[in-house]
């Protein structure tokens, strides 16, 4: 046994490795006497007792190795790991190591490898492990995790070939990391993957379509290559696969009932678009912009709801311009005599807008309307995504100019949230009827994709500078879409400060570093879409308080004293069904507007957590070095206070 008063060795004793020995037992409480021990070795030892707490009173110890130790009864990390704050290296592979890895891993701020491999652990891997700025290995496996969840991290390398084989895993989450080579081939070794979301890396190889189980297949910004398969999971939802380099057809989709979101946007398919496409009744999201298909659009697509759907495919024709691609019977034009059939079409086709648009009429312009009215055509004649108000034409003269847009049958958010703005007279519906929470949610999200185009999608960057409730507005179905972009601003690169002139915005939208540097980036635009999702969670305005105070600081003071989120959230729609999300996106909109842009998420992942709001709170256990302490954010909404 591992001597009892093995202190006696000395109080500045820095290194003690019994490993390889036969000593049995237990690791004793003296150990912990030895303070200014640095490395402790007691790996293929026969050990068989428990491990003492005292261990962490080693502050000083910068590597502990308990590796390969079978004899060991089950058992729990003892320790407060917040005292490790110097260990670097840890070892625990193999030690019937039981139970959740604890979340204050995070605390131990020096770690650099970390091998808890062949145990008996279970639940999630915790946030605060990839919070961990110098770790370089870590080795989870032969474990029975069911939830893997390192999205939003600068994780690089392979993953390792056996991952998942000895798990039964469901959940596999690496999203907006640095990976690279192949998926592993035994990720879903147990048949039980449902979630896989491997998005914005750099991964490879061609063979991903074993998992059979899956709901959620998001693997979009990345590398893979080959052809779709003719069978999915059967159970497949969302199929996310653009951005990369797959090829091919598109294959008996029918065989995908359940396909709610289908995007194969760049990259390099081909073929015609199979009509059986149009019978899949829960399709509501499709973009296959970009590759090489050919041949007719299906007339079920030939309309505005589909007008970024099948952009970038200069094989590809439809039978009205509203797709914004080739005239399938265009041929009609070039054979017409002169062009009096073709300015007949155009003034049709003017006139039509002008009778299903909303027309914006700018009079009698000064040099500040006039910069607006074309800041609006710039960047609207450059940018087409289903959440981006579509504009239909301009008109101009000497002393007017007009903007012809999409008819938005329910006109502005904010016409259905807020009880005190006078609805339209045309739209006797508003404001009569509550809207409800699921509408409000695929608004929110519908919001956050027109915005992610304009932030990370498009080049230069696109800055909208005036996000607010009047400025969304709503379809015959509550498709959001993102307008009025006159003070709408391009910037050289993401990420890059533009300086303006003065502050322009709304009262209660306007982020403070605007404000005080009148300094342009996208995170004035995320703060902007936190208010949004503020007013959509709480039903009231943006300017809510008193002269001094607005919404966002509102929600900010309960966070902080620690309010019951529940009771701050829109009476006249919450329901227990619905309570989860609303105090997911009430969260998400305070994140959205911390004082410091640089802890504010990004669009893209803002979007992200609204698609997946039944995972686990990303951002909840954040430390915002500002003056607003996000504590809070940890405690359970439903907990009483």
């Amino acid at each position: 046994m591992v001597p009892h008063d093995i202190d006696k060795l000395g109080a500045n004793l820095q290194y003690l490795n019994l490993s390889s020995t036969n000593f049995a037992g237990g690791v004793p409480p003296s150990v912990g006497k030895l303070k200014q021990l640095r490395e402790l070795k007691l790996q293929y030892c026969l050990l068989n007792g428990t491990v003492a707490a005292e261990i962490d009173d080693l502050s000083n110890l910068e590597y502990l190795d308990l590796s390969s130790n079978f004899m060991f009864p089950e058992w729990k990390m003892p320790w407060n790991l917040t005292k490790f704050n110097k260990l670097k290296v840890l070892y625990l592979y193999s030690t019937k190591l039981v139970g959740e890895i604890p979340e204050r891993i995070g605390d131990m701020v020096a770690l650099e490898k970390v091998d808890m491999s062949k145990n008996g652990l279970t639940g999630g891997i915790p946030i605060g492990l990839f919070k961990l700025k110098n770790l370089t290995t870590l080795y989870l496996y032969a474990n029975t995790l069911k939830d893997f969840r390192v999205f939003f991290n600068k994780l690089s390398g392979t993953l390792p070939t056996d991952f998942g084989r000895y798990s039964k895993l469901q959940t596999f989450l690496t999203a907006s990391n640095n990976l690279t080579g192949k998926l592993p081939e035994n990720l879903c070794y147990n048949g039980l993957l449902l979630n896989l979301s491997v998005y914005d890396n750099n991964l490879s190889g061609d063979g991903i379509w074993t998992f059979l189980n899956l709901s959620n297949f998001m693997v979009s910004h990345n590398k893979f290559t080959g052809e779709l398969p003719e069978r999915l999971s059967w159970n497949v939802s969302r199929f996310e696969i653009g951005y990369n380099q797959f090829s091919g057809g598109i294959p008996r989709v029918s065989l995908w009932p359940n396909l709610v979101v289908l995007d194969a946007s760049k990259n390099n398919f081909n073929g015609s678009i199979p009509q059986e496409l149009t019978s899949l009744s829960r399709l509501t999201n499709l973009n296959l912009s970009f590759n090489d298909f050919t041949g007719r659009i299906p007339r079920e697509y030939d309309n505005s709801v589909y007008a970024s759907s099948f952009l970038g495919n200069s094989g590809l024709c439809a039978d009205t311009p509203t797709l914004n691609l080739t005239l399938c019977n265009s041929g009609l034009q070039r054979k017409s005599k002169g062009s009096s059939w073709s300015i007949g079409l155009i003034i049709t086709l003017v006139v039509v807008a002008l009778l299903l648009a909303l027309l914006a009429s700018v009079l009698n312009l000064d040099q500040k309307l006039e910069s607006s009215f074309r800041a609006e055509v710039r960047i609207l004649g450059n940018i087409r995504h289903t959440n981006i108000v579509r504009l239909m034409c301009c008109i101009s003269n000497e002393d007017s100019m007009l903007l012809v847009y999409e008819y938005m049958e329910n006109h502005s958010l904010d016409k259905w949230l807020h009880k005190n703005v006078k609805p339209l007279a045309v739209s006797g519906a508003v404001n009569k009827v509550a809207l409800d929470w699921p509408k409000r949610l695929k608004i929110a999200i519908g919001v956050a994709q027109g915005l992610s185009y304009m932030h990370h999608d498009c080049s230069p960057p696109v800055v909208h500078r005036d996000v607010k409730t009047s400025n969304i507005l709503l379809d015959a179905q509550f498709n959001a879409k993102v307008a009025d972009f006159g003070l709408a601003r391009m910037l050289i690169k993401p990420g890059e400060l533009n300086t303006m002139s003065s502050v322009i915005g709304s009262f209660g939208y306007i982020a403070p570093e605007y404000v005080q540097t009148t300094r342009v980036s996208e995170k004035i635009d995320v703060f902007s879409f936190g208010v949004v999702l503020l007013e959509l969670t709480t039903g009231k305005e943006a300017n809510y308080g008193d002269q001094h105070s607005s919404l966002s600081e509102w929600a900010w003071r309960h966070i902080l004293i620690g309010s019951n989120v529940e009771e701050l959230l829109d009476k006249d729609i919450k329901e227990a069904i619905n309570l989860d999300e609303m105090c997911t996106v009430f969260k998400l909109g305070v994140m959205c507007t911390a004082t410091l842009p640089a802890t504010r998420p990004s669009m893209k992942e803002a979007l992200q957590i609204l698609l997946t709001l039944g995972e686990p709170y990303p951002y909840g256990d954040k430390n915002f070095s500002h003056y607003y302490d996000a504590i809070p954010l940890l405690k359970n909404s439903k907990e009483e206070h």
